[in-house]
């Protein structure tokens, strides 16, 4: 028996959530949207035919939660220096914590914020936050929504574009 949903890459929180994840869902003829939310959960269907656009945009979160790291870091680090003896051992290993949290986020790679608009909604879609795991999605997702949508061949646009425009005729 073959599965119905195939997970997408992802997994994200939506904004003024502390417990909860949002994950996206590969259908046959759609796009699952799956919020959880502590005992809640939230179910969104997205068809091919009804896409109109997944809008990709770079952000500067990656930058902002390093600089908050690193803030933390260095002042956990003065701390541990002013205070001195066992405590100083204690501010530093958790000093080392943040700039670990650091090296993470870097290492996953620049942020982004990704919309899917459809003709009655835009839906945030929390659960692509890095590029490189939206352009995956992406990749996997353009060639079903074309062909749902019947997308545009190149046959008829070559050949349009052959095709010699009448010149007026001037009279004489």
């Amino acid at each position: 028996m073959e599965k119905e949903y195939k997970r997408l890459p992802g997994k994200g929180r939506r904004k003024r959530s502390i417990i909860g994840f949002s994950r996206l869902y590969l259908g046959r003829d759609h796009i699952l949207s799956v919020s959880n939310a502590a005992y809640t959960e939230d179910y969104r269907r997205f068809y091919f035919k009804d896409i109109q656009a997944i809008i990709i945009a770079a952000d500067s979160r990656r930058e902002k939660l390093a600089a908050g790291y690193l803030g933390t870091a260095l002042l956990l680090i003065l701390f541990a220096l002013w205070k001195g003896g066992s405590w100083s051992t204690f501010f530093m290993i958790l000093a080392a914590l943040f700039l670990f949290n650091v090296a993470i986020n870097w290492h996953r790679g620049p942020t982004c914020s990704c919309r899917l608009y459809t003709a009655a909604s835009r839906e945030d879609l929390p659960s692509l936050r890095r590029i490189k795991k939206a352009q995956e999605v992406m990749e996997m997702l353009r060639p079903l929504i074309l062909e749902s949508q019947g997308g545009l061949s190149a046959e008829p646009a070559a050949g349009a574009a052959q095709q010699k425009a009448p010149h007026p005729q001037t009279e004489s």
